[in-house]
This record gives C-alpha cells, sequence and structure tokens, in this order.
C-alpha cells in the first residue's frame, strides 16, 4: 500500500508532533509545514524570535492562527501542484473547522488524506516545554498556559473516518515512532 500524500501530525503543544512530522518527512521527502513556522514567517519575524503570548492573545490570536491555517493549505496545495510526493501538516489542529479545511482540500485535489494524533503524558509535556525554553533554536513559544487552554477547548477528531485517523504516543524515541508510523500507514 502506498503512503498517503497529506499527513497531518496534531495534537496539544509539546506532544512530538513537530518531532515526529518533521522525521517522517524527512525521511520520505515529502513537504513539511508547520505552524509556528509560518505564523512567524506570516508576521515577518526571525522563526526563533520569541514572542510569547497568553492563549488567544499577540501571536495566539484567534484571525492570524485562521491565516496560518489558510497558509498551510495554500502552501500544501502548491507543494503538490508542483509535484512534491507528499505533504506534512504539522499543528495542533485543535478546531474542527481546520480538520474539515484539510479534507476539503484533500478531496479538492483526489489525495489519501491520514491525521496522526500524537499524544503524551502531561509530565511529558512539562519536561518538553522546560527543554523548549531553554533551546534558542526552538521554532514553537507555547507554553503551559498554551497547553493547558488547549486541553480545555481541544475538539475530538470524531468526524475522521477510521482510516483516516491514527493515534500515536510519542514517549518514545523517534525512531521507534518512525517504525510504528511506518507499519501503521502501509496496513
Amino acid at each position: 500500500m502506498s503512503l498517503p500524500s497529506i499527513l497531518v501530525f496534531f495534537g496539544l503543544t509539546a506532544s512530538g508532533k513537530s518531532t515526529l512530522g518533521r522525521l517522517f518527512a524527512e525521511h520520505h521527502n515529502y513537504v513539511y509545514l508547520n505552524t509556528d513556522r509560518v505564523r512567524k514567517e506570516i508576521l515577518g519575524l526571525p522563526v526563533t524570535a520569541r514572542k510569547g503570548a497568553p492563549p488567544g492573545e499577540g501571536i495566539y490570536n484567534q484571525q492570524l492562527t485562521r491565516d496560518t491555517y489558510a497558509e498551510l493549505l495554500l502552501r500544501a496545495e502548491q507543494a503538490v501542484q508542483s509535484g512534491a510526493p507528499g505533504v506534512v501538516l504539522d499543528g495542533s489542529y485543535m478546531r474542527l473547522e481546520d480538520r474539515r479545511d484539510v479534507l476539503q482540500l484533500a478531496t479538492k485535489l483526489g489525495l489519501d488524506v491520514v491525521f496522526v494524533f500524537c499524544d503524551c503524558s502531561a509530565a511529558t509535556v512539562k519536561e518538553r516545554l522546560q527543554q523548549r525554553a531553554r533551546d534558542p533554536e526552538a521554532i514553537s513559544d507555547a507554553g503551559w498556559a498554551i497547553y493547558q487552554d488547549q486541553l480545555a477547548k481541544f475538539s475530538a477528531p470524531d468526524e475522521l473516518a477510521a482510516g483516516q485517523l491514527l493515534q500515536i504516543n510519542t514517549e518514545r524515541p523517534p525512531g521507534d515512532l518512525l517504525a510504528e508510523l511506518d507499519n501503521l500507514l502501509r496496513r
């Protein structure tokens, strides 16, 4: 079985979605599109600029978030039309509307899409957020307050069909997770 053309790595902040999504994209020569990077590009900021803000404000305001997800879809469509073997979309995709927009794009382009829900314990999230805060190359500004806000507002992906949704616990080494994901996708 061939790999889907669009993979959406989604979940709460610090769930491991960016690490796994980037690794998958590199391994399979897919175009990798990340909401944190695109958000800062829209604002004209260096991707490692620290612009943290409370949930719903500043860099995380609703309009900028909508614009960011719309730009990801535009770039995904352009990548596929340019001949890329596939696209990885990396973001929280916590809103039903954002996931539906991806499904509509896949239908429009006649492509398969799989959503990979990345999950881990709150203790692991805390540890990853502490590491991120010390990493000068980190792109995401999301901290514990954003995590808790996402946890309260996350819309379960009930709209996704069984073959469109995979769930993976990201608390193991990234190489092991990539092997597991490849196995799941090829079934």
